[in-house]
């Protein structure tokens, strides 16, 4: 009975010890994928595209998504930029995905603008939310590699989405809004388009 009563609990600690090791590998492969794809961002292929058009599609992928909406403030007047297609949505959806992560009432709110800025020659899209914000510790570092606000996470989502953005050769900002919430600025050079071309 002794012996039975051992194996049993020597099986359960067995079970226990294995599900962590298979918990914390799970972890290992998802942060060394999310290195790969960091280090490997595949080489930028830029083709003359709408931004408002990445932005629909993407945030449709959200449509039916319970206790979020996303609200579209797009302007009409953009030009096409040279932009990478599936990197931008990647970029597009990883935002709107953390903001859903950070939701901290029953309804979360994003509003996703983009303006023409004709004088300094840019392109701003915002993805603005009423989540929890980022924690006011990390907001300087948020895109570095390994700083996460996530329990389970390798920590990258937000330093490929700098990545990608630097080789558009833009710019992408993070603040905290009032009384509460997160705000992605991202700004994107209009390359001249050549003469004689409309």
């Amino acid at each position: 009975l002794f012996l039975e009563k051992l194996e049993k609990k020597d099986a359960a600690i067995i079970d226990k010890t294995t599900q962590t090791i298979m918990d914390q590998v799970a972890s290992m492969d998802s942060m060394v994928s999310a290195f790969a794809n960091y280090a490997n961002t595949p080489e930028i292929q830029k083709t003359s595209s709408s931004l408002n058009m990445l932005i629909n599609k993407s945030a449709s992928l959200y449509d039916n998504h319970d206790g979020v909406r996303v609200d579209l403030d797009l302007s009409g007047d953009l030009p096409k930029l040279q932009l990478d297609q599936d990197a931008i949505s990647r970029v597009l959806i990883n935002l709107i995905k953390n903001a859903i992560e950070a939701k901290q009432e029953k309804q979360l709110n994003i509003n996703i603008k983009s303006t023409l800025k004709e004088k300094e020659s840019i392109v701003q899209l915002s993805i603005t939310d009423d989540g929890k914000g980022f924690p006011s510790d990390i907001i300087d570092q948020v895109f570095e590699p390994y700083i996460t606000t996530k329990e389970k996470s390798g920590g990258l989502g937000l330093a490929i989405v700098q990545n990608i953005i630097e080789q558009h050769d833009g710019q992408i900002f993070a603040s905290n809004i009032k009384p509460h919430g997160a705000r992605v600025t991202i700004e994107l050079s209009i390359i001249e388009t050549p003469k004689g071309t409309k």
